[in-house]
């Protein structure tokens, strides 16, 4: 598979950093490795931890990130692992640029941190949390074929209850999977089944 940049320049006052692994990239990485998928879509690849562990379970995979640095990394970390050629990487917001019911597992680590302010799309949420997950969410459902699965981490700073209502609203089964207790928080990874 060919790998693909589809770039576009970013402007304005919004700070582009690139998400380093840590702890709720690890505890989804573990789940993932867990799955089996045709078709895998990971949006938001920061470092590629878990676009590599997608490599290893899925046939095709795509990751996506709207900052290029980030694509540059998981690209690297994807040849060092040994895995590039079965992965296809998109520099665009989330899925925009990919038809309806077109992957089997759709995985995200989405920024959770409760933020008023949006200065790092890395870490910062939205007022409650979880405004940015709901984003992601409403583009990947939509690319999510019938039965999918959608694996994706939250926090206990985050409105996690209402997220879990909106993904049952959505019609997915949804449930917290697995747990990890922080020093000053708790990260959950959630898996949401399409139901519909």
């Amino acid at each position: 598979m060919s790998q693909v940049l589809w770039g576009r320049i970013m402007s304005g006052d919004i700070q582009y950093s690139v998400y380093e692994a840590a702890e709720d990239t690890f505890l989804l990485a573990k789940q993932v490795r867990t799955q089996t998928a045709n078709s895998a879509l990971e949006m938001g690849v920061g470092s590629g931890l878990i676009t590599v562990a997608l490599a290893r379970i899925a046939e095709h995979v795509v990751g996506t990130d709207i900052n290029l640095e980030a694509i540059g990394r998981t690209r690297e970390r994807l040849r060092l692992q040994g895995a590039d050629a079965e992965v296809d990487l998109v520099c665009c917001s989330s899925a925009q640029p990919f038809s309806d019911s077109c992957f089997d597992l759709v995985v995200f680590n989405p920024p959770y941190l409760p933020s008023s302010s949006n200065e790092d799309i890395a870490v910062d949420g939205g007022i409650q949390g979880i405004e940015v997950a709901l984003e992601m969410l409403d583009q990947g459902s939509r690319t999510l074929r019938k039965g999918g699965k959608i694996l994706l981490a939250s926090s206990s700073h985050s409105n996690y209850g209402k997220l879990m209502t909106i993904l049952s609203d959505k019609g997915f089964s949804s449930r917290i999977i697995t747990r990890q207790r922080m020093f000053f928080e708790e990260i959950m990874i959630v898996e949401a089944v399409r139901g519909d």
